[in-house]
């Protein structure tokens, strides 16, 4: 165990003679930040936010001078912009692994650049649908490639606008019902895969890749059980209330043994607005509105009371 975490310092503390002291120590050299950790996360940042800028300071720029550009150089343009990052990467591969994969996933962006630039210009047909779901496929095989956090969340993010543009364009009228239960479904699986592998890979998996996929997956169980995204027979809300209700247990278990306290936070807040809103779902009036301010008061003391308990739990165990 070369670079043991938070957790791993607290199970050996808890089970040896570590002292309090000890335990400080080797928090302090293992997990909390220092100059040389904040001076690499500013070089990681900056690093993005400058790809982030160039990547739509190139396509604003071209966007505003598109008609007067002829088809073969916009074609030309897009390709380039796709292929330059990836030769870039691969000629110099003795660079800052994290510029190389930063240039992959940027010309990943790029591949949605292409697709719609080839559409537009041989006018092919193809719908929303068929650019998204395109891309999604090549983003796959870099995301792979890759291995890294920001790239899959993209390739993420285009799983669901794929799903949610093939339901709107050939879906029926309970095409939302599907929507909303696959998106749901997918999440979540992305989310225990994540958190499944988070301390059994050797590259350790981002805290922030698996609570932006739980922030994800609450807000499509939320959407879905808070607005009525379900049948009318309510074989629907079955089914949404049983998976929300298994996969926010599991989040809560994975929390407490893995002492984290911000994916209750997420369920907890998501149960909240869920039970509001089925309050005043079918009646406006002052007794419901009065109930749901009650509620809401109520449960988040006693949900904010829980997570301090927990806290100081923790804390408790970590200095003794």
């Amino acid at each position: 165990m070369t670079h043991p975490d938070r957790e791993d310092i607290h199970l050996i503390g808890s089970y040896s003679d570590l002292t309090a002291g000890d335990t400080n120590k080797a928090l302090h050299t293992f997990v909390y930040s220092d100059k040389n950790a904040w001076q690499k996360f500013l070089k990681i940042f900056f690093l993005t936010l400058g790809t982030g800028f160039f990547v739509a300071g190139v396509i604003f720029f071209f966007a505003y001078n598109w008609n007067n550009l002829h088809k073969f150089i916009k074609i030309g343009i897009a390709e380039g912009l796709v292929i330059l990052p990836i030769l870039a990467a691969v000629l110099f591969s003795k660079m800052n692994p994290m510029l190389r994969k930063t240039l992959i996933t940027a010309s990943a962006v790029f591949v949605g650049v292409l697709f719609a630039v080839f559409g537009q210009v041989y006018q092919t047909g193809a719908d929303s649908f068929d650019l998204f779901f395109n891309w999604t496929l090549c983003v796959t095989i870099w995301a792979i490639a890759a291995g890294f956090a920001p790239l899959w969340l993209i390739w993420i993010v285009l799983v669901n606008v794929s799903w949610g543009l093939y339901n709107t364009q050939y879906g029926t009228e309970s095409s939302m019902l599907s929507f909303m239960l696959g998106t749901f479904i997918f999440n979540s699986l992305c989310l225990i895969v994540t958190l499944s592998l988070k301390k059994s890979t050797e590259h350790r998996i981002p805290t922030w890749f698996a609570v932006t996929l739980a922030l994800i997956v609450a807000y499509f169980v939320t959407t879905a059980l808070a607005y009525k995204y379900y049948d009318r027979s309510g074989n629907q809300i079955v089914i949404y209330f049983v998976l929300a209700a298994l996969l926010y247990s599991w989040m809560v278990w994975y929390s407490i043994r893995n002492k984290t306290i911000v994916y209750p936070a997420i369920a907890g807040a998501s149960t909240i607005i869920i039970i509001t809103s089925r309050i005043i779902s079918d009646s406006w009036s002052a007794v419901a509105l009065l109930l749901a301010c009650l509620f809401v008061a109520g449960s988040i003391t006693g949900l904010v009371i829980v997570l301090m308990k927990l806290q100081k739990t923790w804390a408790n165990e970590k200095n003794s």
